[in-house]
């Protein structure tokens, strides 16, 4: 009697609301319960909960305001009462049922109660949202004022018995994250200093062996079997350089024809069993190759090898399939007419080459495409394509490849391309572009632009020259990264654009040097001015300084080793070396050679190999720019449109 008095008394003393207790809830265990009763719900010395959520108790399971187990102002296995009933609300006052010694449930604590297998006599309510769990045990701690709130009704709730079984909390105080080291030392660091820059990874590049076989094909196998993956790559030494005068975009054409379908397979049967054995095909045409790729699964290795050979020489070229990749072909150039960038950079090879076979893109034009025939495709592909000219490569694949049986699948190709291939190879291109005819200043009226395009370059090196990584560095100082000499210029101190940057674009034959950028049209004239005199600087009057060699080494090797990471990529680069003619070692000593760059070296490359009185400036950019171009002295400017360079 006197527990019930005080539990009563402590209720009172809470008053009403809403429980929602997201915290421990501990329920009372009931003095005498029997074992029997509590073991038939599948738990021992915990109270037992009815339809009504009241406890259970020994001989007395039910109160008087319940009828066969059912109480009818309440909708059967819900918690709230039937149409026109009184709502429980979890803070209102309970009365103690004959026999009835522990406290009614609430709603909200009823949702989280969960019923154990074992003794157990605590039922714990998660929070529902997670946080950073501190070390050690403790009781879970409240959010906020209305939590503790809701603590100290549920404190009330459970009454005296409540609070007997409930462990004293502990005096609250702020406490850290732990942080788990491991067991090493906690080292401080000096946050506010860059971190020095360390040496760039060696690197090995992978043996490449090398075998002739009796059709003349090349075949290149590189050591490089980390992953279950292969790369086959098929050189084939010509690009868009051998495009026939009057033809231009002939060679991309052509590739772009060989993955519609062959004489066994159409172009959906072809994708089919690449999607068989885990292939991706590639295709690349640059000025002076055709490169067709396949990567695949190792273990599908001589099926993917069997279907890269089949696509270079058994293609359909379906009549259908022709005019269709046709008129593609001259909606795409379409397209790139509304580009001033794709307009500049062909306008720019027009100016530095002139007719050279360097001196249009691989695209083409849409006359040259509109006309190029049926006829001209089949007679491109059976001279450029004859396997006595190709050099196969193969990388990757765990494990060793069968390469007895990949070389046997390569050899057999039919004798009469290769005699094809040995009677009308075509001739190397010319070692140096003939001097254009027009002048060095080409503008290229754009209406409604508000930015100029600017190309400002000429002929550069060659890709097997010998002072090639000093170029680089070179390069690198003048506009080859962000902290280069143009862009601080340009972009930094003066705010001509957004970014500036050069590069020399190294071939079979000499490539263009070239500086690229889009400037405001109303500094067209004042940007061309600062680039021309950065050029002219860094060959004698600002020479490149050991501060900026400090810079720009890094630019190059520090990333240097992510470019051999796959065997596609080691497959790539093996067929560079093939293309330009590079020792082996070209690639393992880059590091070393670019490393040795001192300042002489990078002032000698920038004597040799920038030559300001050359240079060849294009402008694509709005009409009333053009008068200010002729102060430039750079010669009268030469007026072009848009559609000579596209049609």
């Amino acid at each position: 009697m006197g527990h019930a008095a005080a539990l009563r008394a402590a209720r009172r003393r809470a008053g009403s609301g809403c429980d929602g207790a997201r915290r421990r809830q501990v329920l009372p265990v009931v003095p005498g319960s029997a074992p029997g009763s509590a073991a038939r719900h599948g738990c021992r010395g915990a109270p037992v909960l009815a339809r009504d959520r009241r406890p259970l108790q020994r001989g007395r399971d039910r109160g008087p305001g319940l009828r066969a187990g059912r109480d009818r102002g309440r909708h059967p296995g819900r918690d709230r009462p039937a149409r026109g009933g009184r709502p429980d609300l979890g803070g209102a006052r309970a009365r103690p049922q004959p026999g009835g010694g522990g406290p009614r449930v609430a709603a909200a604590v009823r949702r989280g109660l969960r019923r154990p297998v074992r003794p157990a006599e605590h039922v714990q309510r998660l929070y529902r949202h997670a946080r950073l769990r501190l070390g050690g045990l403790r009781p879970l701690r409240g959010g906020d004022a209305r939590e503790r709130g809701r603590r100290r009704l549920r404190r009330a709730r459970g009454g005296l018995a409540g609070r007997a079984q409930r462990r004293p909390g502990r005096p609250r105080r702020r406490r850290a994250a732990r942080l788990d080291t491991g067991g090493d030392p906690v080292v401080a660091v000096d946050r506010s200093a860059l971190p020095p820059v360390g040496a760039p990874a060696p690197l090995r590049f992978p043996a490449i062996e090398r075998e002739t076989l009796p059709n003349g094909v090349r075949l290149w196998s590189v050591d490089h079997h980390e992953t279950d993956l292969i790369g086959f790559v098929l050189l084939v030494p010509s690009g868009s350089a051998a495009d026939p005068p009057g033809r231009e975009g002939l060679a991309a054409f052509t590739a772009d024809l060989l993955d519609d379908g062959t004489r066994r397979r159409s172009g959906i049967e072809l994708y089919d069993e690449l999607g068989r054995i885990g292939g991706r095909l590639g295709t690349d045409v640059t000025s002076d190759a055709t490169v067709l790729s396949i990567t695949a699964l190792a273990r599908h290795a001589r099926d993917a090898l069997a279907l890269l050979i089949e696509l270079a020489t058994e293609p359909r070229f379906d009549p259908e399939e022709v005019e269709r990749i046709r008129t593609l072909r001259i909606s795409r150039i379409a397209q790139r007419r509304h580009v001033a960038a794709a307009a500049a950079e062909r306008a720019f090879l027009r100016s530095v080459y002139g007719r050279h076979p360097y001196g249009h893109t691989p695209a083409g034009t849409e006359t040259s495409l509109a006309r190029t025939t049926l006829d001209d495709v089949r007679a491109f592909h059976a001279v450029h394509y004859a396997p006595a000219r190709w050099t196969l490569i193969r990388a990757g694949g765990r494990g060793r490849a069968p390469e007895a049986e990949l070389a046997s699948l390569a050899s057999g190709v039919p004798h009469d391309a290769l005699a094809a291939g040995r009677d009308a190879a075509p001739a190397e291109t010319g070692a140096a572009p003939a001097e254009p005819a027009n002048g060095r200043l080409t503008f290229v009226p754009r209406d409604g632009a508000v930015q100029s395009e600017l190309r400002i370059g000429h002929v550069g090196v060659v890709r097997r020259a010998a002072d090639y990584p000093a170029v680089m560095v070179m390069n690198m100082v003048l506009g080859g990264q962000f902290v280069s000499r143009l862009n601080l210029n340009l972009r930094e101190a003066r705010g001509y654009t957004y970014g500036v940057r050069t590069g020399f674009d190294g071939r079979r034959r000499p490539g263009p040097f070239v500086l690229q950028t889009a400037v405001d049209a109303a500094v067209t004239g004042d940007a061309i001015r600062e680039a021309v005199r950065e050029i002219r600087d860094i060959r004698a009057a600002r020479p490149v300084t050991g501060d900026e060699l400090a810079a720009a080494r890094p630019g190059l090797t520090s990333g240097f080793a992510r470019n051999f990471e796959t065997a596609g990529q080691v497959a790539h680069a093996a067929m560079r070396l093939a293309l330009f003619e590079l020792p082996d070692d070209e690639y393992t000593t880059f590091v070393s050679r670019v490393a040795a760059v001192d300042t002489a070296a990078a002032a000698d490359a920038a004597r040799r190999r920038l030559d300001p009185d050359a240079l060849r400036v294009v402008v694509v950019g709005p009409p009333d720019v053009g008068p200010s171009l002729a102060s430039l002295g750079l010669g009268e400017p030469v007026q072009a449109t848009v559609d000579e360079f596209f049609r």
